[in-house]
């Protein structure tokens, strides 16, 4: 019997001088993907016809206030249907760390913006093995990488396996030490 391999991370760790930049990819599934295409097709399709039926004036008489309300509702589930099918395709979060901020990002296909935290006030950063069913977002998993950062925790690494967290905290902490400290 053959001896399997270890896993290689997902993640890219870049050092340039005393910055570290990390970045994640989104987790592509084979089989959610597809089924989000093919539902976000039909939503299409069905939701064209029924604004179609709108110009209809007998159909109108009465039902505007409904209409007006499931056409926000249909809009809101298509967008929201195609982010997701995006950020599986083309999605990553960055994690940049430097000498005086912690800097994360998430973003699609390049479009995201940048939210900074004071290193000073960074505290705890800790992998986190998973919450209460129904709080993960995420194609089977949530955020496996967390740090307080004030009254709020502040949370990052979707998609990634816990040992593979484990790693990159180990990383960060090699370099920062105060980060990973219980005592700050």
């Amino acid at each position: 019997m053959a001896i399997l391999a270890p896993a290689a991370p997902r993640a890219k760790v870049e050092h340039a001088g005393p910055a570290m930049r990390i970045v994640i990819p989104s987790v592509y599934s084979w089989l959610v993907v597809p089924g989000l295409i093919a539902w976000l097709g039909f939503w299409v399709i069905i939701g064209s016809q029924a604004i179609g039926l709108t110009g209809e004036r007998e159909f109108l008489d009465g039902w505007k206030l409904e209409i007006g309300f499931w056409a926000i509702v249909w809009a809101y589930a298509g967008v929201m249907v195609f982010y997701q099918i995006a950020w599986s395709l083309a999605g990553t979060e960055t994690i940049e760390v430097s000498p005086g901020s912690l800097r994360y990002r998430r973003s699609v296909g390049g479009i995201g913006w940048w939210r900074e935290y004071a290193l000073a006030d960074v505290n705890r950063l800790r992998t986190h093995e998973g919450g209460p069913p129904g709080t993960n977002s995420e194609i089977g998993q949530g955020p496996r990488i967390y740090f307080d950062y004030g009254a709020k925790t502040v949370k990052f690494g979707h998609g990634i396996d816990l040992a593979e967290a484990h790693q990159l905290v180990t990383e960060i902490c090699r370099h920062y030490p105060r980060l990973c400290n219980p005592e700050h």
